[in-house]
């Protein structure tokens, strides 16, 4: 299991992908943080969060949480590099050839996505924070109280993560295939918002109902609505991430068993 998941990992190190992928996101975040010195606050939705007259270090975790949809777009690229790859090259095949079950062979693969899931949260956020910090400063002293605010926005978000990653995972193990694969989970992540989002212009009644366990909404209202952040809405995020794990897991290793491998 450790073997193929270090296998996994240089391989990842090993292509063109990873570090155009790093290029890319240096320089979203560079962009990002030298758009924003100049800005005030106010023109941002998470003033519900805090209230300060400029952006600054400390303010900069709450922009990158509040705007997840950009690391879901991160995160999907290494779904497929650690997956995809193994079924166009044959090397599934050979794996499981060698004696690895293939629920143990599912396992371990999700468990990569997961791992690379919550480093790559936590560099999305850890990167442009101190990117601000250089630019405009941190804004305020750097206590307790800050860093366990972030670490419970974080800790509630990653837990939501690695359920809609999982799922990304099932989808990419069961369609195989890159493209099919990808734009199946892009659907699934964006086609709901959407929804959501035009039944909320037109006024359509319990839409409500329908945000509270829509994935997106969670994970941006984890940031959004924090002042009034009770005890059942971090329940509900708790239930909501172990009930996308748990089902993509099951449906996962179920339809990977039966699937024929070329």
């Amino acid at each position: 299991m450790f073997n193929m998941v270090k296998a996994d990992i240089r391989r990842i190190f090993q292509s063109k992908g990873i570090y155009i992928w790093f290029v890319a996101f240096l320089t979203l975040h560079l962009l990002q943080t030298s758009g924003m010195r100049n800005a005030n606050v106010n023109d941002l939705v998470i003033t519900d969060v805090l209230y300060i007259s400029a952006i600054n270090g400390s303010i900069m975790p709450l922009i990158v949480m509040s705007d997840i949809l950009v690391i879901l777009y991160f995160l999907l690229p290494f779904v497929f590099m650690v997956i995809s790859t193994d079924f166009s090259s044959g090397a599934v095949k050979n794996t499981l050839s060698s004696g690895m079950s293939r629920a143990k062979y599912y396992i371990t693969k999700l468990s990569l996505v997961l791992f690379l899931t919550v480093l790559i949260h936590a560099i999305n956020i850890i990167v442009p924070t101190i990117l601000m910090t250089w630019w405009n400063g941190f804004g305020q002293a750097f206590n307790g109280e800050w860093l366990w605010t972030v670490v419970q926005m974080f800790l509630l978000q990653s837990l939501l993560l690695i359920g809609i990653m999982s799922i990304a995972t099932f989808f990419a193990i069961s369609i195989k295939k890159t493209a099919g694969a990808l734009g199946a989970v892009i659907a699934l992540i964006t086609v709901p918002n959407m929804i959501i989002f035009y039944l909320q212009l037109f006024d359509i009644a319990n839409v409500e109902s329908i945000v509270r366990f829509e994935p997106i909404s969670i994970l941006h209202d984890i940031v959004i609505r924090w002042n009034y952040w009770a005890g059942t809405d971090t329940m509900r995020v708790i239930l909501a991430g172990i009930f996308y794990l748990g089902i993509s897991i099951y449906m996962g290793i179920l339809l990977f068993r039966r699937a024929e491998i070329k």
